[in-house]
């Protein structure tokens, strides 16, 4: 057990609260804490998704950080309406002020108590101090909170399910609502920054971009028939579906991201049941033609050697689909904490793979240095690996702040799955040809 991180495989959680906030509509973000950590997510995020960000802050001082920061999450609050007008506002906490122990709960309501004759914004909080998680735990605990904060109960909407999203990308948001629809099934999807981080081009500034779901939909996801929650590898406390299920006894199914064709089966399946409808004939023939290409490029594929990393839930859906094209998953690997992973029994499906959890890029550049491998799959933080190396990083996850189209990546359902098994498969080819006579281009 090493002492120190040094260059954690994860980012802080109040970045996947950001995240989430930006999912909401008209929903501007107020970070209770420093400056700088309001700078440090805008940068990760702004370098993504090459898309304008704001975030407030509360602006904490040394004196701020001995006596409390009320009076700054007063004042900011007020700035954060003059400037943007916004319908909601989401606060959350970082590690100072978790440390000095504001209590965001009572300045809220110190807040309404002094302006009672104002009926928005909705302010909504979430506690997400990076020493008690990742930007993946903050981002799945954010979406709970804001479900248990705004869900009510009416009449049961039969057509109705909520989505309640991985750190997917805003096109693969788009494809889950496709495909969602095309069983007749109405989604509340959250959070949806498909627009807020992918936007068209504006003729003016919007200091807010449009976009996101509605407090009125949020308000709904009590009323919807089932869920459907992207949180697999999290524990069932920061599952929204499983606070839906407890409170109003609506059926939550946990998918693990529908990348490959095992785990693709099993969120169309979902679907299926829940719509009482045949799998459309669209994707059928979207499956029948990955199937195709999994035979065609096997001869490439069949004993590779990969080294998966990032977030818990990407990794653990890479891997399984990996599986099944032939490629032996050498060294799995995230900043998630122990057992996210290691739990969901990986060597099931290969041989003998390495699991790092809770580690950082040193223990990744560690085992790549000391071990064989082909590829790299993994966010852009793994580059320096891929470079003392030698080996090819395909790029996927978050961040990618090196290359143009992380917004656009698609990797989810059939054909996400495809593109992905692509761009491996012509990475490896690439690799052959390299190692080739300069004269061989057929392979």
């Amino acid at each position: 057990m090493k002492d120190v991180t040094k260059n954690a495989c994860h980012l802080c959680a109040p970045l996947g609260a950001s995240l989430v906030y930006k999912g909401i509509k008209n929903c501007v973000t107020i970070l209770h804490g420093s400056q700088g950590c309001a700078t440090y997510i805008r940068r990760y995020m702004i370098g993504h998704y090459r898309e304008p960000v704001d975030i407030a802050s509360s602006s904490f001082t040394e004196h701020t950080a001995v006596f409390g920061g009320q009076e700054n999450l007063l004042k900011s609050i007020e700035n954060v309406i003059q400037t943007y007008d916004p319908d909601i506002i989401g606060i959350a906490t970082t590690c100072l002020s978790e440390t000095i122990g504001d209590d965001i709960s009572m300045i809220i309501k110190e807040y309404q108590k002094r302006n009672m004759e104002r009926t928005r914004p909705v302010i909504l909080y979430t506690s997400t101090p990076s020493y008690r998680g990742t930007h993946v735990t903050g981002f799945f605990k954010t979406i709970h909170d804001v479900v248990t904060q705004t869900s009510k109960q009416a009449v049961t909407n039969a057509g109705q399910i909520n989505i309640f999203n991985g750190l997917f990308s805003p096109a693969e948001i788009r494809v889950i609502r496709t495909i969602v629809s095309d069983f007749s099934l109405f989604p509340v999807i959250f959070p949806d920054y498909s627009d807020t981080l992918d936007g068209g081009s504006w003729n003016q500034y919007h200091p807010v971009p449009p976009g996101g779901t509605s407090l009125k939909k949020l308000s709904s996801c009590g009323n919807s028939a089932a869920s459907i929650d992207f949180s697999f590898c999290q524990k069932d406390e920061l599952s929204a579906g499983m606070f839906l299920k407890e409170k109003f006894d609506i059926p939550c199914f946990k998918n693990a991201y529908p990348i490959g064709i095992e785990l693709c089966d099993n969120f169309f399946k979902t679907l299926s049941t829940l719509s009482q409808k045949p799998v459309p004939e669209i994707y059928t023939q979207q499956r029948e033609r990955l199937i195709d290409a999994y035979v065609d490029s096997h001869k490439y594929l069949y004993g590779q050697k990969a080294v998966v990393f990032g977030e818990e839930n990407l990794v653990y859906s890479i891997c399984t689909f990996l599986a099944e094209t032939g490629i032996n998953v050498v060294c799995a690997a995230t900043g998630g904490p122990a057992g996210s992973i290691s739990g969901l029994k990986l060597n099931d499906y290969f041989n003998q793979t390495s699991i790092l959890e809770d580690c950082d890029y040193e223990d990744i550049e560690e085992w790549v240095i000391h071990n064989e491998t082909d590829i790299l799959i993994g966010s852009s933080r793994g580059n320096k690996i891929a470079k003392l190396s030698g080996k090819p990083l395909i790029r996927c996850g978050f961040p990618i702040h090196d290359r143009i189209g992380a917004s656009r990546q698609e990797f989810l359902g059939y054909n996400g799955t495809h593109n992905l098994f692509d761009q491996i498969t012509n990475t490896i080819i690439e690799r052959m040809q390299n190692s080739m006579p300069a004269n061989y281009a057929t392979m």
